[in-house]
């Protein structure tokens, strides 16, 4: 089990949703004093012997949980599920193997998270000998690029802070971290919409970092006519 502030997450490692001891992992919160239950959670990839929630970890509205019986790698390689909560609500966000995933290899036995990084422990994994053992360190953040195109120019800033650039830029971000670009046209300049993962003309914009995404600006350079008018003869009336 783990827990977190007010988050605890439980694993039931033989728990048959899945198939017989496939598992699955609990989440309770506590509000006022009183713990009651959040979610169940399960792999979307579930089958028999994985033994899902063996080992799991979670820091504020992220958790990683074990499957270290689980085949993608060969017999009892072992895996590891990354969830991320928002709104109360759990989903799950990526599937996390070994670079080098063998047989035997256990990996997902022991997890740890903290923030935007996760360890997943190895414990018989033979790079260093038979059963010597290894650990595997992720990177869960998320990359956001931010491009501009158009006849125009201007600038987008973020919030959380990151992103600031008036071409092309990318900053990365906690999984579920909410995140607001603002447009911001150039002297002569009109912003006119985004495009990429969010298709829109509003401004500000927000999204939620539940993988890699690309947006772009678009701003045109305003147009203008210039009107001549004849002056007046001398003496005309």
């Amino acid at each position: 089990m783990a827990v977190s502030g007010d988050t605890a997450v439980i694993g039931a490692w033989r728990d048959d949703d899945g198939g017989d001891n496939s598992g699955s992992a609990y989440v309770f919160t506590r509000m006022g004093g009183v713990w009651s239950q959040q979610a169940k959670l399960t792999a979307s990839d579930a089958s028999a012997g994985d033994y899902f929630g063996y080992a799991v970890a979670v820091s504020g509205d992220t958790a990683v949980i074990g499957a270290y019986f689980d085949d993608d790698g060969g017999t009892n390689s072992g895996s590891a599920y990354l969830f991320t909560r928002t709104g109360g609500v759990w989903s799950q966000q990526a599937k996390l193997t070994a670079s080098d995933p063998a047989a035997n290899d256990f990996f997902g036995i022991a997890v740890a998270i903290s923030g935007d990084m996760a360890v997943i422990g190895s414990f018989v994994d033979d790079d260093g000998g038979t059963d010597s053992g290894s650990a595997y360190v992720f990177d869960l953040s998320h990359p956001l690029i931010v491009m501009t195109s158009g006849t125009g120019g201007g600038n987008i800033a973020s919030n959380p802070s990151g992103i600031d650039c008036g071409l092309t830029c990318e900053a990365s971000f906690a999984p579920s971290t909410v995140v607001t670009l603002t447009a911001t046209a150039d002297l002569g300049s009109t912003f006119t919409g985004w495009s990429g993962d969010v298709v829109t003309t509003t401004n500000p914009i927000t999204l939620t970092m539940d993988g890699a995404k690309a947006i772009t600006a678009t701003f045109a350079l305003n147009q203008y006519t210039l009107t001549l008018s004849a002056a007046p003869a001398k003496g005309a009336q």
